[in-house]
């Protein structure tokens, strides 16, 4: 009988029949290394505040005329020792220093962000009225129950802006999506 639930399962996520879990919002806090990391690191379990062991994905980065856009997908270390999906957020940085952080919208745009192979560089789009690119960040597979797991994919909307005499690149959403 449980062989069969879990294939039941099995079948309903392959078919998008059960949402991936999607955090409301960002739960934890930039980490110092936000704006200065490259790849990945880890930080052991804090006593003190009882914060988990904690992994984080530099998935990729995003640039506008003003700042850096590093998007960052976090892993909590759970009780059996596996480590899975617990949060996401875009670190805005000015060279080393972080000015502020920002929570991904989670995206339901499954058609352009979760296409099979390979996602598209980038493709047009509106958001609130403006004309957008939407470009493709980077992904990270990771668990989020069980032995379940997903590709988190990050996505940038922005546009160009005429100031003066200057061009620049605004951005004006990140979203991630579970794929």
């Amino acid at each position: 009988m449980k062989r069969l639930k879990i294939l039941a399962l099995s079948l309903m996520l392959g078919l998008g029949l059960v949402a991936v879990p999607s955090p409301a919002s960002a739960s934890t806090s930039a980490d110092s290394l936000a704006c200065t990391a490259a790849g990945s690191y880890s930080r052991p379990p804090n006593p003190i505040t009882g914060a988990p062991a904690r992994t984080y994905w530099l998935v990729g980065h995003g640039n506008s005329w003003f700042a850096d856009y590093r998007y960052w997908l976090v892993e909590t270390a759970g009780t059996d020792g596996t480590f899975r999906h617990s949060d996401q957020y875009v670190a805005v940085c000015n060279g080393n220093t972080l000015s502020n952080t920002i929570d991904p919208t989670w995206s339901s745009d499954s058609a352009h962000m979760c296409a099979a192979g390979s996602p598209p560089p980038s493709y047009p789009d509106t958001v609130n009225g403006n004309a957008v690119t939407v470009s493709f960040i980077g992904e990270h597979y990771s668990l989020y129950w069980h032995w379940f797991g997903a590709n988190y994919r990050f996505w940038e909307a922005g546009h160009w802006v005429h100031a003066g005499s200057f061009w620049f690149y605004a951005v004006d959403q990140s979203y991630v999506i579970a794929c």
